[in-house]
This record gives structure tokens, sequence and C-alpha cells, in this order.
């Protein structure tokens, strides 16, 4: 398993950032963006689970002791769908 404070570095950061900025997400047709974070979750050897209605569940195991109290992160993946008209995707 690789280990989280590979993530800890400020550009790799922004470079996620950059890569979910150009995935459109409007609600209710979030595939796109639910496929990246299950796939990068993978990569890092992490457990991934989709429920029935399209929450992403992603399994980080503790390198601490495992009766300690857990913690959940939540977020939403969508994003508000304006653009220009000018423009594909904004």
């Amino acid at each position: 398993m690789k280990d989280l404070t590979i993530l800890g570095n400020p550009h790799e950061f922004w470079d996620y950032f950059y890569k979910i900025s150009k995935i459109p997400r409007c609600s209710q047709k979030e595939e796109k963006i639910r496929e990246f974070v299950k796939n990068e979750a993978e990569k890092l050897n992490f457990e991934t689970k989709r429920d029935e209605i399209g929450n992403v569940v992603i399994k980080i195991p503790s390198k601490m002791d495992i009766t300690k109290k857990r913690i959940v992160l939540q977020s939403h993946m969508d994003m508000v769908c304006e653009k220009n008209q000018d423009m594909i995707h904004d």
C-alpha cells in the first residue's frame, strides 16, 4: 500500500485539482468524476465500493491501532453547470 503522505506535495495536490476541474460533473451526471475518484483510489490499493444511488465509498486502512475511533469524510462530486456561450466546458 502507498503512504498517504505522497499527497502532501502541493504540486501533486494542484495536479489532482486540475484533473478534477477538467471533468464536467453536473448534478445527476456525475459518472465521469465517480469513475475518476474510484480509479485513483484503486491505484493506491484502497478498497472502493459504489452503492445503488451512486455514492462512492473508499476505505483507507489505518496504520494505527484499529481499536481506535474511525473518521469519516464526506463530500459531493457534482458542480453547478453554468458556462459562457463560447466555451465547451467552463
